[in-house]
């Protein structure tokens, strides 16, 4: 399972080593910015870890269900079911470099229409990945041609489009259409980026 949140922060200030060395790395040619993550910002701002949360919560209905552990690692493994914290831009980058760096989120002074055409653009690109692998149902969460997307609903699907890019990320690895890209340690904070083999 991929998660878009850090799993695990053992810095309480500045910033993970993980989060450091991504943004030193290159994708197709392009650096990554992302958010520094530290346990002060987190408790400050929400309140708690929420990627800690989350996890504990997730582990707990896991052996609840299956009545089997699930633990952090880098990309899944035969007969483990895993944790994986993920990046979703850099999922984007590392896929579908076509399309990158095109912003479909919201944000400081780029122009609604800016946003909503490239969100627009990605979500054409998803929508063909139906024909292209064996997959269903992108097409009827995310064909949106020819509709205009209200700003209202903008944020969601965004959420929809970032949920959507960290578990094809770990399908693409999975089916070996990417090569796992790491960063980082599992015990002080790890994030892994599909990056596409063409």
């Amino acid at each position: 399972m991929a998660v878009d949140a850090p799993l695990v922060i053992a810095n309480q200030t500045g910033a993970r080593e993980a989060d450091r060395l991504v943004t030193r790395a290159r994708f197709h040619g392009h650096r990554l910015m992302l958010f520094m993550a530290n346990r002060s910002f987190f408790e400050k701002t929400y309140g708690g870890i929420r990627g800690e949360v989350l996890s504990t919560k997730i582990k707990a209905s896991v052996l609840n269900q299956l009545s089997k552990p699930i633990h952090f690692d880098f990309v899944a493994q035969d007969g483990k079911s895993v944790l994986v914290e993920t990046f979703p831009t850099g999922i984007y980058c590392g896929l579908f470099p076509e399309l990158y760096p095109a912003p479909y989120k919201i944000k400081g002074r780029l122009p609604y229409k800016e946003s909503h055409d490239n969100l627009h653009k990605i979500l054409r690109r998803l929508c063909a990945l139906e024909d292209d692998f064996d997959m269903t149902g992108i097409k009827d969460h995310f064909d949106i041609e020819g509709q205009s997307i209200k700003r209202k609903d903008h944020k969601h699907i965004e959420d929809k489009l970032d949920a959507f890019l960290s578990a094809y990320g770990l399908f693409a690895i999975y089916k070996e259409k990417a090569t796992a890209h790491c960063f980082g340690e599992i015990h002080d904070g790890f994030i892994t980026i599909p990056v596409s083999k063409t």
